[in-house]
């Protein structure tokens, strides 16, 4: 299971089913649907009630994205190798009314990818860690207004992308490491108002700059956790 590339507050994304819960009719038929198609399926409690079934795949493409469209129950879908995954699969998702997340790994993501990413209105939570991204594609993210938790590690995004990121309203998780973020970038990112955990591993932080920064977080009684 791939369920951790992020750690501490974002161990939600294990996305463990309640072991007592019971798939709906409906839901059941959408996981034998699921299988069939090569993947693997299960239920997640905590997703909208209409759609809480994950999809998970081995390997993905534009043709399995625009099956996976006519699937309403799904609600995340998870995809080990997104590699043959282009923008045009990623707009077919349009057509879930409650894809809340989405998780990549391996591939590349490029501009066109977030442009298309971005117009999933219902998505909540994004990780592209361990897929291969420019600075600029990640930058195209800031229009993906509906993001709560978003996950860039190891994107080598800098301070100047971050700004972009920053812009979205209602993150509360971020996940920043193995990226060139700097200690220029810590004060935007304790004054993002929603912001309650950031990730800043293997980054270009010191400690310096994480104790002063810290030092202020603590006399004015915001909590934000900043793992390092």
């Amino acid at each position: 299971m791939r369920e951790l590339i992020w750690l501490g507050a974002f161990a939600f994304l294990a996305a463990t089913a309640i072991a007592d819960d019971k798939p709906t009719t409906a839901e059941a038929t959408l996981i034998a649907e699921i299988e069939k198609l090569d993947g693997k399926a299960k239920i997640l409690t905590e997703l909208d009630e209409s759609a809480r079934v994950m999809a998970t795949f081995e390997k993905g493409s534009d043709e399995l994205m625009a099956k996976l469209a006519k699937k309403p129950g799904l609600g995340a879908i998870d995809v080990r190798d997104a590699g043959k995954i282009t923008d045009k699969g990623w707009l077919a998702l349009r057509d879930l009314p409650k894809l809340q997340r989405l998780l990549l790994s391996r591939g590349t993501f490029t501009a066109n990818d977030a442009t298309a990413i971005a117009k999933l209105k219902s998505l909540t939570t994004l990780s592209i860690g361990g897929c291969k991204s420019t600075e600029g594609a990640v930058g195209w993210l800031k229009n993906a207004k509906s993001l709560k938790v978003l996950d860039v590690m190891d994107s080598k995004i800098g301070d100047k992308t971050l700004d972009h990121l920053l812009s979205l309203a209602d993150l509360e998780e971020l996940n920043l490491s193995g990226t060139n973020v700097t200690d220029a970038a810590l004060a935007k990112i304790v004054a993002h108002e929603k912001l309650k955990h950031v990730q800043l591993n293997n980054t270009k932080v010191t400690r310096a700059g994480l104790d002063k920064i810290e030092e202020g977080l603590k006399a004015s009684g915001r909590k934000l956790k900043i793992e390092w």
